[in-house]
């Protein structure tokens, strides 16, 4: 957003020193405005979010595929950051074990709805049309099928690496399209010179 509005800002400068109109503007009200606008600009944007949130029109459901380590630890960034606009339905996994029993995450509980393999009835019974794949240890084959598969009836579908920890400040994704595949960039601003 700063970054808009300082563009903004200098396109609107540049447009005024062309058409040679400087002395027709005052340039204590153009810096104030553009002072004024990197204020309003994320409060407005803070105060919108927030008022769809207690409005439940932010919200839109999910479903975890996985419920290990990775999955709750999504599920409690989820729920930390209510702002990123999801409502955890349940989960799903292929262990019976896990699929008996529910998850619990922080003070609340999520069932646990079916299997991978159960991502489509499930989708369609609970309206959740956006995944998140939390498997870091699910066959790397067996992972592309399913998000390929699934990438047909749902909205989305994210997939969370087994990077956890990995400095995303300034991380880039990078495309390899040919292949199919993506990297991770990592800048290191300090060391540009």
């Amino acid at each position: 957003m700063v970054k808009a509005v300082t563009l903004a800002f200098v396109l609107v400068l540049a447009a005024i020193s062309l058409g040679k109109m400087s002395g027709e503007f005052s340039r204590t009200v153009l810096v104030l405005s553009y002072l004024f606008w990197l204020i309003l600009l994320p409060a407005s944007r803070l105060a919108a979010k927030r008022l769809l949130s207690r409005l439940g029109l932010w919200m839109q459901p999910v479903l975890i595929l996985g419920t290990g380590k990775t999955g709750e630890f999504v599920a409690r960034a989820l729920l930390r950051d209510e702002y990123l606009g999801y409502r955890i339905i349940g989960f799903l996994d292929d262990d019976p074990a896990k699929r008996a029993r529910d998850v619990r995450v922080n003070d609340a509980r999520f069932p646990v709805l079916g299997s991978f393999r159960d991502a489509e009835p499930v989708m369609a019974q609970t309206g959740a049309r956006n995944l998140i794949v939390a498997a870091p240890g699910m066959n790397p084959k067996a992972l592309v099928g399913m998000v390929n598969r699934l990438q047909r009836t749902a909205r989305s579908v994210l997939v969370v690496p087994d990077l956890i920890g990995l400095p995303v400040v300034g991380a880039r994704t990078e495309y390899f399209f040919e292949e199919q595949a993506w990297a991770f960039r990592l800048h290191n601003n300090l060391a540009s010179s």
